[in-house]
């Protein structure tokens, strides 16, 4: 039961092992390329809107001044340009009036409350800025944009551009889901392989276990089965080095214990051997033959008692204390 146990234990942390370093090898490649594809549509749209401004609206509203006495042809040239784009153009003066705008519905009315007033102060500085923010009618996410328009070195509005992105987010939403698909199919062709590779790992070390248990029990017969020349290979060479030196040392052992106990049976002279607590460990036929011992008597049978039984006089303590001068 221990065995499995432990066979189980390091399987499964070799395929979790994999599983963490594919998981979190996709997640961070999956978060940079998320990131980098927002940036590279975003990117895209900010250069769309800046193109499109560049090709002269800019000079051309430039010319009206006040651009609230110009309404007319302000609108006239917003609707000819909304044919060609998609985004929403506004032109603001410098009371934050809505001159023009493609969007009918804001026409004449105040940016304040209706556009990001922030952002188009900014461009009243003469600064081209952007923002993302949200339609709070609608929900709809947006990219805005102020281009200041100039009389000369004069500020006298400015060109408000709203790009729509939710196409953009429902893109990335379903670049997202494609992603999340295929990390799942990636991870769980990770954990069949990862459980392949750990089998592959773990086999042979459960054989060479196996040998070892066997070897343990005194069978040096078997052999490890060597299958590559890794690690684990010569592993297993080792051991089946290690076992046949094993089996050939303790047949040298056995062979001398064999010639000892030929020696110590067919000695005439009696021999009884004792450890060091004075337990009998061996008596051979001769020393009990003279003291007319049977193998029974001899067993768990302590040294002292055996001298004192037959030689009353003479006791281990008289034995090894030495004589005085």
């Amino acid at each position: 039961m221990f065995r499995s146990r432990k066979k189980s234990s390091i399987g499964w942390k070799i395929t979790v092992t994999f599983f963490l370093m594919v998981f979190i090898a996709l997640t961070i490649v999956g978060v940079f390329l998320m990131q980098q594809l927002e940036a590279y549509h975003m990117n895209t749209i900010r250069d769309n809107l800046t193109k499109s401004v560049d090709e002269g609206a800019l000079e051309r509203f430039g010319t009206y001044v006040p651009l609230s006495e110009h309404k007319s042809q302000i609108q006239s040239a917003i609707d000819m340009w909304h044919s060609s784009i998609q985004e929403e153009i506004f032109v603001i003066d410098t009371s934050l009036q809505i001159v023009a705008s493609s969007n009918s519905g804001l026409t004449d009315r105040s940016a304040v409350g209706n556009l990001d007033e922030a952002l188009i102060l900014k461009g009243m500085e003469g600064r081209v800025t952007e923002s993302d923010g949200m339609i709070d009618t609608q929900k709809i996410p947006v990219k805005n944009m102020v281009f200041p328009i100039q009389n000369g070195e004069k500020v006298i509005g400015v060109l408000y551009m709203r790009a729509d992105l939710s196409s953009l987010y429902q893109t990335m939403d379903q670049a997202k889901l494609i992603l999340i698909q295929a990390m799942a199919v990636a991870l769980l062709v990770t954990v069949v392989l990862g459980s392949i590779v750990s089998r592959s790992i773990i086999r042979p070390i459960n054989e060479v276990t196996e040998k070892a248990v066997a070897m343990s029990q005194g069978d040096f017969s078997s052999q490890v089965e060597i299958k590559s020349h890794d690690e684990i290979g010569r592993l297993g060479e080792m051991f089946n080095i290690m076992g046949t030196r094993l089996a050939g040392t303790l047949l040298e052992i056995s062979e001398e214990k064999n010639k000892f106990e030929i020696i110590l049976r067919t000695m005439a002279d009696g021999l009884i051997a004792a450890d060091m607590s004075g337990k009998i460990i061996h008596v051979n036929p001769a020393a009990m033959q003279m003291l007319r011992l049977t193998q029974e008597e001899t067993e768990n049978q302590s040294y002292n008692k055996l001298i004192e039984r037959f030689c009353p006089d003479l006791t281990t303590d008289r034995i090894r204390k030495k004589p005085q001068d």
